[in-house]
């Protein structure tokens, strides 16, 4: 208990089997008779005389081994070990990077004072998946997944979602007012107002699958084995790619159904500058979150919606007022 409970030391069983590196193997095969229940019975840890972790050691090895040879010249001195402190979102990405079935939870001197097996992460991986949909969706919740569904008040479920609908009640009326500040040109053409939601649905789909990207990317521990810039590139040449797809589209179709070509290119080029602006905002803000040490999947949600909807109109009305007189 006096690890957090989202933490290594947390969720980790403090009775497990082990062997001294000094034993003999056929003492440490002996000594082993003396647990009940072995989870993991393929492997055994390995410490010393002061229990400070050494490595592991599988059963067969102990089996076939000289019964006078010592553990410490069979064993093998691996260093998956995880800090009795690490939060149990990056003991899980251990499991998935080493592809283990066990991990040893050592504290600051190296002690080797619990484990954590792979049926105890299964758990962990579900419910952190299910708190990141959940904060991607701008609701606050952690936890078991079923508690949080079938057993949650009504009052916690509309706390848990009120916060972030406020925060996107918010940035709808400041992307209410800053339409409002364009009113002028929406009177003079009127046509304008026709092709906003598609300037913003579109960004914001695109907004959003670059954000989720990068947030599973940050999840799965990917942004440590790659270099950021070489993801970065990628999602930047997709949105681009997009754009100027969707701005083509959106063109030809507005050619042919308002017979405008200067109408057609105006809607096309916000398009594309749109959605190329929606993939930078959506890979950026999640390493921003990152650096702040906030969770990056609030900012799949609200946030980079609330954004994306204010920078879409922004360049599509500073496009249209440039040419809105030859537009009248």
């Amino acid at each position: 208990m006096k690890y957090p409970a989202e933490s290594a030391g947390g969720i980790m069983q403090a009775e497990f089997p082990y062997i001294y590196s000094t034993d003999r193997c056929d003492d440490a095969l002996q000594s082993l008779q003396r647990y009940d229940d072995i989870e993991t019975a393929n492997m055994v840890y390995v410490v010393d005389e002061n229990k400070k972790y050494v490595g592991e050691v599988s059963v067969w090895t102990l089996i076939t081994s000289s019964a006078d040879e010592l553990v410490a010249t069979v064993c093998n001195r691996t260093e998956v070990v995880v800090d009795a402190f690490m939060d149990q979102e990056k003991v899980a990405w251990v499991f998935q990077q080493y592809d283990v079935v066990h991990v040893g939870v050592v504290d600051v001197d190296n002690t080797l004072i619990g484990t954590i097996t792979f049926d105890d992460i299964v758990d962990v991986i579900h419910n952190e998946a299910h708190e990141d949909m959940l904060r991607m969706s701008g609701i606050s919740g952690k936890g078991d997944v079923e508690d949080f569904i079938f057993e949650q008040s009504i009052t916690a479920a509309i706390k848990s979602r009120v916060l972030w609908l406020g925060g996107a009640l918010l940035g709808g009326l400041v992307t209410g007012s800053v339409l409002w500040g364009f009113r002028a040109a929406l009177e003079e053409v009127i046509v304008l107002s026709v092709f906003i939601p598609v300037v913003m649905g579109t960004a914001g789909n695109v907004a959003t699958q670059s954000s989720t990207i990068m947030v599973r990317s940050i999840a799965m521990g990917m942004m440590e084995k790659m270099n950021v810039s070489v993801l970065l590139m990628k999602e930047l040449s997709v949105g681009l790619a997009i754009g100027v797809m969707a701005g083509l589209m959106v063109a030809v179709a507005t050619l042919f159904f308002q017979s405008n070509m200067l109408l057609g290119g105006v809607v096309g080029i916000s398009m594309l500058g749109a959605v190329f602006t929606a993939a930078i905002i959506g890979v950026i803000t999640p390493l921003l979150f990152q650096k702040m040490h906030v969770d990056p999947a609030i900012a799949a949600g609200p946030i980079v919606l609330t954004i994306n909807d204010l920078t879409a109109l922004l360049i599509y009305f500073a496009i249209a007022s440039h040419f809105i007189d030859q537009l009248k």
